[in-house]
């Protein structure tokens, strides 16, 4: 079953799309704290916090210092300016995706969030090619912290 859908491209079944343009990545980057670096994917981090705290008060505001210096070298290693930046795509397990909120305040894109936990990138993937022009996905999963949230502390997210 083929079904043409002008923005996003052809349907293949009830669930997938072939797009005509798909949607590609310029440039990634990732900053984690010093547990999720002495896992054994630590070598592929671009950049290891010895501080799990970042500096900050509570692990809330931890988790948004992580999406912000994430998304800032994102922009650094794509050679971007930010000003090409479209929109942000993110999302985070807190509750009312407060990371992601606050976390891309300064970065003054429009910000989309996205409750998919796991498939936050999927999810931001499809949405990017359908808004079109130049964005940014950001998400966390902050292990070092137990995946915790206000209203559930250690909960298992399953995405670890």
């Amino acid at each position: 079953m083929e079904e043409k859908n002008q923005r996003m491209g052809k349907m293949r079944g009830k669930a997938s799309v072939l797009f005509e343009n798909p949607p590609y990545v310029t440039a990634a980057a990732s900053v984690v704290g010093k547990k999720e670096g002495e896992g054994p994917l630590g070598r592929y981090f671009d950049k290891i916090e010895l501080d799990s705290m970042l500096g900050k008060k509570n692990w809330e505001e931890a988790e948004s210092e992580l999406q912000t210096r994430a998304a800032t070298l994102a922009i650094e290693k794509s050679g971007l300016k930010k000003e090409d930046i479209r929109y942000y795509f993110g999302g985070d397990l807190l509750a009312q995706l407060i990371a992601t909120s606050f976390g891309s305040m300064d970065l003054e894109f429009p910000m989309f969030g996205i409750y998919g936990a796991c498939s936050t990138m999927g999810e931001a993937m499809g949405l990017m090619q359908a808004a079109g022009g130049v964005m940014i996905l950001g998400f966390t999963l902050y292990n070092e912290l137990g995946g915790k949230t206000p209203s559930h502390p250690r909960q298992k997210t399953g995405c670890e």
